[in-house]
């Protein structure tokens, strides 16, 4: 019998990410993919005005924004047998 993974607390540097997130010229309130976050944070300067380093990738962003309780998953129907999805800051 196997332990099922479980998504954890958010780590120091994925707090960052988000945080990079928020203040990027990107609106939150509208749906976007985790492509066009990773990318996003890649350009947006941190609050000391550099450029991040570690970026993640959209895989690794996507299962940032599932882990983080800010977000919620947006499907787009299927088209070509693919399901795109995307994200939307949660309204409070």
């Amino acid at each position: 019998m196997s332990r099922v993974k479980r998504l954890g607390m958010l780590t120091r540097q994925e707090r960052n990410w988000l945080d990079t997130l928020e203040r990027s010229a990107i609106d939150t309130r509208i749906p976007f993919s985790a492509t066009e976050a990773s990318r996003t944070i890649a350009v947006t300067p941190n609050k000391t005005g550099s450029i991040l380093k570690m970026i993640p990738n959209p895989r690794k962003m996507a299962y940032i924004l599932r882990k983080s309780q800010e977000y919620d998953r947006w499907n787009e129907p299927k088209i070509n047998n693919k399901t795109t999805v995307y994200w939307v800051k949660k309204i409070e």
